[in-house]
């Protein structure tokens, strides 16, 4: 019996959002939990939302952005759709795997940050996937805000460098070229999960 009222309380949890779309902070769990997810149709333009992410790893990914000021549960959802359409099993010209759509040239340097080994088999590992795909955007952020850009462009330029990479996001903001197309759609489809909350929510 206590489980069961464990159980209703934590969905009375999950589902409560305020007007703006922002998560009503709780003690027993920051975040909401999502029976499907947004990806654009790229044919027509509208957006399907029929997309699952099983409860557990929304779970894990929760977990993952609790302290982190930056990335949030939703813009990690956004970089997957943008990049996967959610597909765990994505492989793009044998260089950019799974969900998060992880580049191969960062594979050692994530096996160092992570202590977990990173290859062409463990990289599509889901929990793998999730977890160097953070640990990738948290790199970039470290990376830019070391060299001293301002709070308030730090996440957008991290953002960037995810899509594009680190030096070449680089080289373009020296050239005073800080406009990126990926940022833009992966930024613009955080944008629509967080105003359309109550639409993708678990109910």
């Amino acid at each position: 019996m206590k489980n069961k009222v464990n159980k209703i309380v934590e969905a009375v949890i999950a589902i409560t959002v305020i007007a703006s779309g922002m998560v009503v902070k709780s003690n027993a769990d920051s975040y909401v939990y999502y029976n499907c997810l947004p990806t654009e149709c790229v044919d027509d333009g509208k957006v399907d939302y029929s997309h699952n992410i099983d409860i557990d790893l929304q779970r894990y990914i929760n977990n993952l952005c609790r302290n982190n000021k930056y990335i949030s549960p939703e813009l990690l959802y956004a970089i997957m759709s943008y990049e996967s359409g959610y597909d765990k099993q994505h492989i793009v010209a044998n260089k950019y795997y799974g969900l998060m759509q992880i580049d191969k040239s960062y594979f050692r340097s994530l096996a160092d940050r992570t202590g977990m080994e990173i290859n062409e088999k463990t990289i599509l590992y889901t929990y793998t996937n999730v977890r160097c795909g953070y640990e990738l955007l948290n790199l970039c952020i470290e990376y830019f805000r070391e060299r001293g850009y301002a709070e308030d462009e730090l996440l957008y330029i991290a953002v960037s460098a995810y899509g594009r990479g680190i030096g070449y996001t680089e080289e373009c903001l020296k050239n005073n070229e800080s406009k990126c197309l990926y940022a833009d759609n992966v930024i613009a489809m955080y944008d629509y999960i967080m105003n359309y909350q109550e639409a993708f929510v678990m109910k």
